[in-house]
């Protein structure tokens, strides 16, 4: 049967063929893509689906992601839904149909790609992804503690109505804490806008901000939005910190080269993706449950005490 199926170099009789053929119908017979690979000496294979291939943020899993396999011996195919959900699952089914050692799913999913995740053989790990899917090992940060690190330390230089530029409430978690801040200072919160998470989306985001007034502090939903911030508070002659302070979160590569340096809270993605590389590895070696990193400041040139009454 194996050798009518993968086209050995032999002609096989045509009513030999048939009757294979007309088994593997009957039997729902589908070849076993990692046996003939071994057979065959090729590496195996892991999946990675990532939510925007664009984003230097899943840049960094990716390339993280990629260098644990190799180190393992295991090649990688990568995947990138273009910040689109509806993708996820096409792609789940792809990589589930060419018997990967696994796939890691950082994307955003829809209830119905979720039902058929947890129905698939592949084994699936989830890496900073907001959509759980039961019984299978989730590597995620502590989102809302992070926020209140920003928050914190924003309020601690003696800035009390802080704008936010960032993500749509539930997708940006980072909402939630912000509001809270500004209700237990007893604050009127500062201007929000949501925006995607590009340089554009943050450029805009503050501009139509800075088209009503000019805050002390922005608190910025991840990197990428603030290198979009920093540009429209420059365009518009602010100077940062001295006019206006600004937090990002991520910690990309980019934040320690902006002008100046971002302070931005640390997602320590190179562990979590490490982590998640081993689980689907190993499924021994870690447990079919939530893994939640913790999140770590970090304070560069960005943020400074207001010089005017915020």
């Amino acid at each position: 049967m194996s050798y009518v199926l993968n086209g050995g170099p032999r002609k096989v009789a045509a009513e030999t063929a048939e009757r294979i053929h007309q088994a593997v119908a009957q039997l729902g017979y589908s070849p076993n893509a990692a046996a003939r690979a071994l057979n065959l000496g090729v590496i195996e294979t892991m999946g990675l689906i990532i939510h925007d291939i664009t984003n230097p943020y899943y840049n960094s899993i990716a390339a993280t992601v990629q260098r644990a396999a190799e180190q393992h011996g295991v090649s990688l195919i990568t995947a990138s839904t273009l910040e689109d959900r509806s993708k996820t699952l096409s792609h789940l089914e792809a990589m589930e149909a060419r018997q990967l050692r696994g796939v890691i799913v950082t994307t955003h999913m829809f209830p119905e790609a979720v039902r058929a995740a947890t129905r698939m053989r592949t084994r699936i790990v989830q890496l900073d992804s907001l959509d759980p899917i039961p019984g299978v090992p989730r590597f995620d940060m502590d989102f809302e503690a992070g926020s209140w690190l920003a928050l914190d330390h924003l309020t601690g230089l003696g800035h009390r109505r802080i704008a936010f530029v960032g993500g749509q409430s539930p997708v940006d978690v980072r909402i939630g804490p912000w509001r809270e801040s500004h209700r237990r200072r007893g604050v009127d919160p500062g201007p929000l806008r949501v925006v995607p998470y590009t340089r554009e989306g943050g450029y805009e985001g503050m501009r139509d901000i800075l088209a009503d007034e000019v805050p002390t502090s922005v608190f910025a939903g991840s990197d990428l939005i603030a290198m979009g911030v920093l540009r429209a508070l420059r365009e518009a002659g602010l100077r940062v910190p001295e006019d206006v302070s600004v937090v990002g979160y991520d910690d990309i590569p980019e934040s320690e080269f902006a002008a100046p340096p971002l302070t931005t809270v640390r997602v320590p993605i190179e562990k979590m993706a490490r982590d998640a590389v081993e689980a689907v590895l190993d499924p021994t070696a870690i447990s079919d449950s939530d893994h939640i990193s913790a999140p770590a400041l970090i304070v560069r040139a960005s943020t400074a005490a207001p010089r005017r009454t915020p």
